[in-house]
């Protein structure tokens, strides 16, 4: 049974903030690899969250970007402007810089 807050692997649990200071090379180099899961699945939650997050502000699903005519939520529908942003001003923002080429989505 997995403990509440807490990254449980086969073996052990342990809280996310035991993992929060140490660097994504130095667990990996770990010899447990208990705490090596752990670390890497706060990093994963961590990306996932940044993901949805900028799939509100794009008002896209935000578990295909509408790429997958398989996704359960927009059936391939879901790509930027399907929705209503959840930060408007902050996509406002965005489209402005992109257009000023102040922000640019690919290397010059």
């Amino acid at each position: 049974m997995h403990a509440p807050n807490r990254i449980c692997t086969a073996s052990h649990c342990v809280a996310p903030e035991d993992t929060a200071e140490l660097p994504i090379v130095d667990i990996l180099d770990d010899p447990d690899p208990d705490l090596a899961v752990a670390a890497l699945a706060r990093e994963l939650s961590e990306v996932m969250q940044t993901l949805e997050d900028i799939a509100g502000i794009l008002g896209a699903c935000s578990t295909c970007f509408g790429l997958s005519t398989e996704c359960s939520y927009c059936e391939g529908h879901g790509s930027p402007g399907y929705r209503e942003s959840t930060e408007p001003a902050l996509l406002e923002y965005w489209k402005r810089a992109l257009i000023r080429g102040s922000i640019r989505l690919r290397p010059a």
